[in-house]
């Protein structure tokens, strides 16, 4: 699981370039303060291990791929949807940065040995977070499968 986190954390960042940060969460309600959204935090979702018989055994590891935006109270719905110049240069919203990402991440093996399957199993609906400063953020969760040999 380390070693695909990590593949992810670096993919993901090289990839999507107006994310202001890209890493590994313990908690997905605790995201890091510093950073400006947009931004993506990962968390381990486990490891289901599969013995097959003759053969070598498969793993099923899941990923949580969390995308925090701006929550704007002026305009109903840009954290979703978008709004330009208010979000960020891109001013994307929460769908269209998943959408990148799943165009980016499903049957992407990351060169990680064994790696034979990555897939976007499903999409949360999006909710708000608040932190200690009272700063609101729109929070939307998307679950990845990946499968390996091992």
């Amino acid at each position: 699981m380390k070693a695909l986190l990590e593949a992810l954390v670096t993919a993901i960042a090289g990839e999507l370039d107006y994310l202001s940060w890209v890493g590994v969460l313990d908690d997905e309600l605790l995201p890091p303060e510093e950073p400006a959204p947009p931004f993506v935090g990962l968390k381990d979702g486990g490891i289901i291990p599969q013995s097959l018989p003759s053969k070598k055994d498969v793993e099923t590891l899941t990923v949580h791929v969390l995308v925090y935006q701006s929550l704007l109270d002026a305009e109903p719905g840009a954290s979703i949807l978008g709004a330009t110049g208010q979000l960020g240069d891109p001013g994307k919203g929460l769908l269209t940065i998943h959408d990148e990402l799943k165009t980016f991440l499903n049957d992407n093996f990351l060169s990680q040995a064994n790696i034979h399957w990555a897939h976007r199993d499903r999409l949360d609906a999006s909710r708000t977070l608040a932190n200690d400063e009272g700063r609101l953020i729109q929070l939307q969760r998307a679950i990845y499968t990946y499968r390996r040999y091992v």
